[in-house]
């Protein structure tokens, strides 16, 4: 004991030393000081971003013959909706410049760098920022179907709010008969599956039917893939249906993703707002 005090006696002014700095630090990089913070902050997510990209980099080489597979399934799709969209060709999304046949919607490529699906909060982070004009409020979809929207953006990476997330609700519709409900993650599913409500009970619905998003509120293009009906249930007295369906997109080996841009979106919201 009497040695460990002589130790600190003789090394007081080290040890005083250091609880100065350890203070200066708490203080500067604190969110009293905004400018040292919000650089701290940026400069932690830059870091923490270029850890989770290497750690995907190295998970997608053991993947490889998958993704290769789920890109050609994606090039044909998307071969076929090539008289309604424009794809991108380089790291940002192309310009809309035919005047002869207008063009709704811009895709760009982006990779999935890290992901959760075990929670009820579960996230997505992808490659691509703001300094790609990835913006929040923005579709994702994969090589199969639809993935979720952006939230947030820094300059070269956004998160994603994935279907598999407590919060998520998109308008869809059933291919067949054209009715529309809404699809959400209730505590009933897995990464796996996901719950259609607000169908009427009159509609006829078959365990494999296609649900494909509705497009109403601009995010993503009519008709993209959302999942297949499971099972159908009719809720009593409500005249509506619950339908469990089976997620197109497998949450658990996605990599390859495409944020949409809607460039007519921000005349979508106007007229909406305009209404109200």
């Amino acid at each position: 004991m009497n040695n460990l005090l002589k130790f600190i006696q003789k090394y007081s002014s080290f040890f005083l030393f250091l609880g100065f700095q350890l203070i200066c630090f708490v203080f500067l990089f604190s969110s009293v000081n905004s400018y040292h913070h919000l650089s701290f902050t940026n400069s932690s997510n830059i870091i923490t971003g270029g850890i989770y990209e290497a750690s995907s980099n190295v998970t997608g080489y053991f993947h490889l013959s998958s993704e290769v597979e789920q890109l050609r399934i994606q090039n044909a799709y998307l071969k076929k909706k090539l008289s309604g969209h424009k794809l991108l060709t380089g790291e940002e999304f192309t310009s809309v410049d035919d005047t002869n046949y207008l063009q709704q919607f811009d895709f760009l490529n982006a990779k999935i760098i890290s992901s959760s699906k075990t929670g009820r909060k579960n996230s997505i982070t992808i490659n691509k920022g703001t300094k790609n004009n990835v913006r929040p409020e923005m579709g994702v979809v994969g090589t199969k179907g639809v993935i979720g929207i952006t939230t947030s953006s820094s300059g070269y990476y956004t998160y994603v709010k994935p279907l598999i997330h407590e919060d998520f609700i998109l308008e869809v519709i059933h291919e067949k008969s054209k009715s529309f409900g809404f699809v959400k993650w209730t505590p009933s599913d897995d990464w796996r599956t996901a719950t259609v409500v607000d169908i009427p009970n009159y509609v006829e619905m078959k365990t494999g039917d296609k649900i494909l998003t509705r497009g109403s509120n601009g995010l993503f293009p009519m008709g993209e893939m959302v999942g297949f009906v499971l099972s159908v249930e009719d809720i009593p007295g409500k005249g509506y249906l619950r339908v469990k369906i089976n997620l197109a997109e497998d949450f658990s080996s996605v990599y390859s993703v495409q944020v949409i841009d809607n460039v007519l979106k921000k005349e979508l919201e106007e007229l909406k707002s305009n209404q109200n």
